[in-house]
């Protein structure tokens, strides 16, 4: 059976989740310019990784994606590389991400974990409660 997994995100990790992050914005057909500026203000920096929670997604031992977690409550970025998207993970995600914030003692609840508020969200993710 096919298993997702997650590990803690490393400093030299950066470029990869950076890398992930673009990619998966052109997957959803925003042109270069927004992706340039989303880029700009939101790429990742080593501060983010050393004081928030960022994890990799793997998928059956294959890097598919990332999740941060910011001041313990805030579901920051969820990013999938775009062959992993439409294929069920983004829920399967979801559910490993809130099974992870329980064990961190962070959020209680799914429901408790928020949305970074400035980030569109796509509407086929508004059925996992986020706010």
């Amino acid at each position: 059976m096919k298993m997702l997994s997650i590990k803690p995100a490393k400093i030299s990790d950066l470029d990869t989740i950076n890398l992930i992050m673009r990619l998966s914005l052109t997957h959803w057909d925003h042109d270069e310019d927004y992706i340039n500026k989303f880029m700009n203000k939101l790429s990742l920096t080593d501060d983010y990784i050393k004081n928030q929670s960022v994890h990799l997604i793997y998928f059956d031992n294959q890097l598919c994606g990332f999740f941060c977690v910011k001041n313990r409550e805030e579901l920051d970025s969820l990013f999938l590389l775009p062959e992993f998207i439409g294929k069920g993970l983004g829920r399967s995600a979801w559910n490993v991400i809130c099974e992870h914030t329980r064990e961190q003692n962070m959020a209680a609840k799914s429901s408790n974990l928020t949305w970074f508020q400035s980030l569109p969200i796509n509407s086929k993710y508004s059925q996992y409660s986020f706010k």
